[in-house]
Protein backbone atom coordinates (compact mmCIF):
# COMPACT_ATOMS: atom_id res chain seq x y z
CA UNK A 1 0.00 0.00 0.00
CA UNK A 2 1.20 3.50 -0.79
CA UNK A 3 0.78 4.98 2.68
CA UNK A 4 2.05 8.42 1.62
CA UNK A 5 -0.84 8.74 -0.83
CA UNK A 6 -3.62 6.59 0.67
CA UNK A 7 -2.62 6.43 4.33
CA UNK A 8 -3.11 8.87 7.17
CA UNK A 9 0.50 10.00 7.60
CA UNK A 10 1.79 10.46 11.12
CA UNK A 11 -0.68 10.16 14.00
CA UNK A 12 1.09 12.88 15.99
CA UNK A 13 -0.71 15.74 14.22
CA UNK A 14 -4.13 14.14 13.62
CA UNK A 15 -7.38 16.05 13.95
CA UNK A 16 -10.48 13.84 13.75
CA UNK A 17 -12.77 14.96 10.92
CA UNK A 18 -16.38 13.93 10.41
CA UNK A 19 -15.86 10.56 12.14
CA UNK A 20 -14.52 9.11 8.86
CA UNK A 21 -11.01 10.47 8.51
CA UNK A 22 -8.36 12.75 9.90
CA UNK A 23 -6.76 15.99 8.84
CA UNK A 24 -3.01 16.14 9.20
CA UNK A 25 -2.16 19.26 11.21
CA UNK A 26 -3.24 22.53 9.65
CA UNK A 27 -2.69 21.33 6.07
CA UNK A 28 -6.39 20.42 5.61
CA UNK A 29 -5.66 17.29 3.54
CA UNK A 30 -8.25 14.67 4.47
CA UNK A 31 -6.50 11.35 5.20
CA UNK A 32 -8.67 8.22 5.41
CA UNK A 33 -6.10 5.40 5.64
CA UNK A 34 -4.08 3.98 8.50
CA UNK A 35 -1.39 6.02 10.25
CA UNK A 36 2.17 5.15 9.22
CA UNK A 37 2.89 3.91 12.76
CA UNK A 38 0.09 1.34 12.50
CA UNK A 39 1.55 -0.39 9.47
CA UNK A 40 5.15 -0.24 10.68
CA UNK A 41 4.72 -2.01 14.01
CA UNK A 42 1.38 -3.83 13.85
CA UNK A 43 0.35 -6.83 11.82
CA UNK A 44 -2.81 -6.18 9.79
CA UNK A 45 -5.85 -7.80 11.33
CA UNK A 46 -9.14 -8.83 9.76
CA UNK A 47 -12.50 -9.04 11.52
CA UNK A 48 -13.37 -12.62 12.49
CA UNK A 49 -17.10 -13.35 12.56
CA UNK A 50 -18.21 -16.57 14.24
CA UNK A 51 -21.71 -17.68 13.31
CA UNK A 52 -23.56 -20.39 15.22
CA UNK A 53 -25.44 -22.16 12.44
CA UNK A 54 -25.15 -25.04 10.00
CA UNK A 55 -22.36 -24.45 7.47
CA UNK A 56 -24.68 -25.46 4.62
CA UNK A 57 -27.14 -22.68 5.53
CA UNK A 58 -24.40 -20.05 5.80
CA UNK A 59 -22.99 -21.30 2.48
CA UNK A 60 -26.41 -20.83 0.82
CA UNK A 61 -26.68 -17.27 2.15
CA UNK A 62 -23.12 -16.54 0.96
CA UNK A 63 -23.97 -17.84 -2.53
CA UNK A 64 -26.96 -15.45 -2.82
CA UNK A 65 -25.30 -12.28 -1.52
CA UNK A 66 -22.81 -10.48 -3.78
CA UNK A 67 -21.66 -8.11 -0.97
CA UNK A 68 -20.79 -11.09 1.24
CA UNK A 69 -18.95 -12.73 -1.65
CA UNK A 70 -16.88 -9.58 -2.06
CA UNK A 71 -16.08 -9.21 1.66
CA UNK A 72 -15.64 -12.85 2.65
CA UNK A 73 -14.45 -14.26 -0.68
CA UNK A 74 -12.02 -11.35 -1.06
CA UNK A 75 -10.47 -12.07 2.33
CA UNK A 76 -11.56 -8.76 3.88
CA UNK A 77 -13.61 -10.56 6.50
CA UNK A 78 -12.97 -13.99 8.05
CA UNK A 79 -15.89 -16.29 8.85
CA UNK A 80 -16.10 -19.39 11.01
CA UNK A 81 -19.29 -21.39 11.48
CA UNK A 82 -19.90 -23.27 14.74
CA UNK A 83 -22.41 -26.09 14.39
CA UNK A 84 -25.14 -25.56 17.04
CA UNK A 85 -25.48 -29.31 17.63
CA UNK A 86 -21.81 -30.21 18.05
CA UNK A 87 -18.33 -28.82 18.68
CA UNK A 88 -17.56 -28.76 14.93
CA UNK A 89 -16.21 -25.50 13.53
CA UNK A 90 -15.86 -24.86 9.80
CA UNK A 91 -13.62 -22.07 8.51
CA UNK A 92 -14.29 -20.26 5.22
CA UNK A 93 -11.31 -20.31 2.86
CA UNK A 94 -11.59 -18.03 -0.20
CA UNK A 95 -11.80 -19.92 -3.53
CA UNK A 96 -12.27 -23.18 -1.57
CA UNK A 97 -15.32 -22.77 0.68
CA UNK A 98 -15.85 -24.14 4.17
CA UNK A 99 -13.20 -26.48 5.55
CA UNK A 100 -13.06 -28.19 8.93
CA UNK A 101 -11.03 -26.34 11.55
CA UNK A 102 -8.74 -28.49 13.65
CA UNK A 103 -7.33 -27.19 16.91
CA UNK A 104 -3.54 -27.07 17.10
CA UNK A 105 -2.22 -29.44 19.75
CA UNK A 106 0.26 -27.12 21.45
CA UNK A 107 -0.42 -25.30 24.69
CA UNK A 108 0.12 -21.56 25.05
CA UNK A 109 3.33 -20.43 26.75
CA UNK A 110 2.62 -18.84 30.15
CA UNK A 111 4.39 -15.64 31.29
CA UNK A 112 4.02 -13.32 34.29
CA UNK A 113 4.23 -10.09 32.26
CA UNK A 114 3.76 -9.39 28.57
CA UNK A 115 7.25 -7.83 28.47
CA UNK A 116 8.68 -11.29 29.21
CA UNK A 117 7.21 -12.48 25.92
CA UNK A 118 7.91 -9.58 23.55
CA UNK A 119 11.16 -8.19 24.98
CA UNK A 120 13.96 -8.36 22.42
CA UNK A 121 11.67 -9.40 19.54
CA UNK A 122 10.52 -7.47 16.50
CA UNK A 123 7.86 -8.82 14.22
CA UNK A 124 5.05 -11.33 14.73
CA UNK A 125 4.98 -13.41 17.90
CA UNK A 126 2.62 -16.26 18.58
CA UNK A 127 0.14 -15.75 21.46
CA UNK A 128 1.10 -16.29 25.08
CA UNK A 129 -1.00 -16.44 28.23
CA UNK A 130 -0.20 -13.65 30.69
CA UNK A 131 -0.99 -14.72 34.25
CA UNK A 132 -3.57 -12.57 36.00
CA UNK A 133 -2.37 -10.87 39.19
CA UNK A 134 1.18 -12.17 38.84
CA UNK A 135 3.39 -10.71 41.56
CA UNK A 136 6.65 -9.27 40.31
CA UNK A 137 9.85 -10.08 42.26
CA UNK A 138 10.19 -6.39 43.22
CA UNK A 139 6.76 -6.39 44.89
CA UNK A 140 7.21 -9.79 46.51
CA UNK A 141 10.35 -8.65 48.33
CA UNK A 142 9.21 -5.11 49.19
Amino acid sequence: MNNDRYGAGTKVTHNLTGLFGVMEGVFSDLRTGLPQQMIEIHEAMRLLVIVEAKAAIVGEIYARQAPLQELIGGGWLMVAVKDPDSAVIDWFVPRTGFVRWERAGSELPVVNKSAEWYSGHYGHLSPALVRANAVSPEVAHA
